[in-house]
């Protein structure tokens, strides 16, 4: 059944790449190239619903789907892969709760160790973000044979986002905004953005 379902998400994820992503990238090539602003606004615009709907095909077929395939083939006992990212009302709570094997290795190797050798806890998040966006952008930059630090920088912009969603947090509790500004910095303005500028150095 999960390997069912594996099979239509990657249909859907290449129906998506084929007729929604490329064309809009092949389009907003010279707008980028150019500085366009308008031109890079309607391209993120247009990238940001496919987008998202890609993203989440991704997620579902790779957390949810293949590592439960993987898990019942070797035996695994822990099925626990992610939490409910997508209710972070906080940005430190998105990165805790949506890739919770990653989580766990950096919290154990990056995070806990700075911490145990004296410096304080924003010194480790810092630490532990720079290994995460070096990590990110070898993701990014080894497919795409450019090395243009895009992913970097984009996952170094997360640690002003985490303070202000949790000072929103504080002081709007039980607030929604938070997730609010999640979704948008990450999802409809964030992620297209790093496509269009890495495509048009591709």
């Amino acid at each position: 059944k999960r390997f069912g379902e594996l099979l239509v998400c990657v249909a859907l994820i290449s129906i998506i790449a084929e007729q929604f992503v490329m064309p809009t990238l092949k389009r907003s090539a010279m707008p980028v190239m150019s500085l366009d602003i308008v031109g890079i606004t309607v391209a993120i615009l247009k990238l940001a619903v496919p987008n998202v709907y890609f993203w989440l095909f991704m997620f579902y077929a790779l957390f949810h789907l293949w590592l439960n395939i993987l898990a019942e083939l070797t035996y695994f006992g822990d099925r626990l892969f992610y939490k409910e990212w997508w209710n972070a009302t906080k940005l430190e709570d998105y990165w805790r709760f949506w890739n919770l094997p990653v989580h766990n290795w950096l919290v154990k190797h990056i995070f806990l160790p700075v911490l145990n050798s004296g410096f304080g806890k924003q010194t480790a998040v810092f630490m532990t973000f720079l290994v995460s966006a070096i990590f990110h952008e070898l993701l990014v930059s080894v497919p795409c044979h450019t090395l243009r630090l895009w992913a970097f920088l984009g996952m170094m912009a997360q640690l002003p986002l985490v303070g202000l969603t949790a000072a929103i947090d504080k002081k709007l509790k039980g607030s929604q905004l938070g997730n609010v500004v999640f979704w948008i910095s990450f999802c409809i303005v964030g992620q297209p953005l790093c496509v269009l500028l890495y495509f048009a150095e591709v």
